[in-house]
């Protein structure tokens, strides 16, 4: 979808999840879109 933003947009304007952008934590970061791509996927599939 070309209006969907990846998850780092987000966090990385927010102060609060700036651990998540060190070194090291690449795998968190794409767990986290994973899940937010899954769960996107979901409320699409509720609204067809």
């Amino acid at each position: 979808n070309e209006n969907q933003k990846n998850i780092e947009e987000y966090l990385k304007t927010q102060k609060r999840f700036k651990h998540l952008f060190q070194v090291g934590n690449e795998d968190v970061l794409k767990s986290i879109q994973e899940g937010v791509d899954r769960k996107w996927e979901e409320l699409l599939k509720k609204v067809e």
